[in-house]
Parts: C-alpha cells; sequence; structure tokens
C-alpha cells in the first residue's frame, strides 16, 4: 500500500566565483544529468547534459550579480534523452564591475509538454485471467496523494509476472536492490520499469524483486509484453506493485494522471479497495 519512489533529484547549491576569462566547469549527478558551464570572456553558456535514455524536466535558478540573462528565471525546460543542450547565456553588464552568480537546479523524469491521451484505455498489468486485489487506489489517504494521486497498489505475491499496460520505450530499469521495509528511507532502494508512452507521458512499474526485470533501456515493448516480476523491494512492507502514469511539471514537481484499465467486467475507472479486478 506503499508509493512509488519519487524520482525527483535535486543539486545542492553550486558556488561559482568567475575570477578568470575563459574555461568551462562540469556539475553532474551519477555522471547522467550534468549542468555544463562554458565561460567565454564575458559571457557564460550554461549547457545542460541529458545522458539518461528518457526526457527530464529540469529547473534552474541563478543569483547573480553585474550578469545579464537571456531567459527569465527561474527557467524550466525539458530536454531529450541522450542530448546535450544550451539553456541559456549570461552577459556581463558592466566590464569595470566584478561579476559573480551561484546557481541551483533540480531535474525530474518525464516531459512538461506531455499531453496524455485519455481515449487509451490501459490493460491491468498483470497476466490475463489473472485477479489482483487493490491495496490502495486514486486519493489513497497513506500515501497516494500529491503526485502520486492518481496511482495503484496492486496486492500480489512477490515473482508475479508484470505485463505493459500500454505500448513504449522502455527508458528506466534498476533490479540490483534486495532491500525493503515501511520507513520512507528505503525509497531508493525500490526497483522499477519505466515506460515511455507515445504521448510522451511515463508509466512506472515499482517495488519488483531483485534481477525482476526482464527488458533493458532502449527496449520497444508491446502492451501485454512481460517487463518484470513483483516484489518487496524499497518503500514497502507488503509485495505488491505501484503503477502510475506521469508528466513533468518543472523540476522540483511532476504529476499523476487518472487512467482507465480493461477488465473482465467492462472499463474501469476509479480502482476499488479491497476488489479484485481481472485482466483480459
Amino acid at each position: 500500500m506503499l508509493t512509488s519512489i519519487r524520482l525527483k533529484i535535486i543539486t545542492g547549491f553550486m558556488l561559482v566565483l568567475l575570477l578568470f576569462q575563459g574555461g568551462h566547469t562540469n556539475d553532474c549527478k551519477d555522471n547522467d544529468i550534468c549542468i555544463y558551464v562554458e565561460k567565454k570572456f564575458e559571457r557564460i553558456d550554461l549547457y545542460v547534459r541529458n545522458d539518461k535514455e528518457v526526457d527530464i524536466t529540469m529547473t534552474i535558478d541563478v543569483f547573480k550579480e553585474n550578469l545579464l540573462v537571456t531567459k527569465e528565471l527561474p527557467f524550466t525546460e525539458t530536454y531529450p534523452g541522450k542530448s546535450t543542450t544550451l539553456a541559456f547565456r549570461l552577459h556581463v553588464e558592466d566590464p569595470s564591475v566584478k561579476w559573480k552568480y551561484q546557481y541551483k537546479w533540480s531535474w525530474n523524469r518525464g516531459n512538461r509538454y506531455a499531453e496524455h491521451d485519455d481515449s487509451y484505455v490501459y490493460r491491468l498489468p498483470y497476466p490475463d485471467r489473472h485477479a489482483a486485489r487493490i491495496l490502495q487506489g486514486y486519493h489513497g489517504s497513506y500515501s497516494h496523494y500529491g503526485d502520486d494521486t492518481y496511482t495503484v497498489d496492486f496486492d500480489m505475491k512477490e515473482g508475479t509476472p508484470i505485463m505493459a499496460a500500454r505500448d513504449g520505450v522502455v527508458v528506466g530499469v534498476k533490479e540490483n536492490s534486495k532491500e525493503g521495509a515501511g520507513d520512507r528511507s528505503f525509497v531508493p532502494k525500490g526497483n522499477y520499469v519505466i515506460i515511455k508512452h507515445l504521448d510522451n507521458t511515463i508509466a512506472e512499474y515499482y517495488h519488483l524483486q531483485f534481477n525482476g526485470a526482464v527488458v533493458q533501456e532502449g527496449q520497444i515493448v508491446k502492451r501485454g509484453q512481460h517487463i518484470g516480476f513483483s516484489g518487496n523491494t524499497g518503500f514497502s512492507n507488503i509485495p505488491h506493485l505501484h503503477f502510475g502514469v506521469y508528466k513533468s511539471v518543472d523540476g522540483d514537481n511532476r504529476e499523476s494522471i487518472p487512467v482507465r484499465f480493461q477488465t473482465s467486467l467492462g472499463i474501469l475507472t476509479n480502482p476499488v479497495v479491497g476488489y479484485y479486478y481481472i485482466a483480459i
């Protein structure tokens, strides 16, 4: 009955005092997401390098003295996977006066421009003819609020096959954890598979078992394809699958999206706690 881990990662403050005319600096998180700063005399270029498969949305804010910026701050933008992009430039306003700046940044997986296809009906994320009980549905009081408002926890024993609820591309996989407990300190220990859809939303399948993914990043998957095995890793004290569809808002926030599921009894719009639903 526990929420997915939040994939938002926030850097600390990065202080840069410009006492020279040239050079560059790199400020990275896990070597996957970087702010690359290039200094050219009286101009500073800030680049975003995204080495992940998935689009990311980043927010950058700058505290500056004697500098002009080409964008309104704080600046939020989405950056494609496997890309390096110029975010904005800073220009010295008065070359006769000392200048400096300090920036901070944060990022989320996902695309802020995603527009969910509300006509799409998802399949339940487990095998045909299998029934799973709802542990926590939309607006769940335990943990389904904020950016997890429209997510679902399915009760299932460890090792249950997990199926893709919709076509897409795998943009995130973690399967190296063996740890799980009902404590938020275990959030980073959760295993998962993340799939990007045609409309740029992403589906997240959480709490998979150790070595529980059977797909890899960059792989195209079809609706109903086996993608992993359920588990009890991360912020979780009972084996279950946490499923949600999301889009990013900015570097600190995202939103979950209510979706409809196909079941043996028709289309399900609001999963009810305690009810069993059969996949077809």
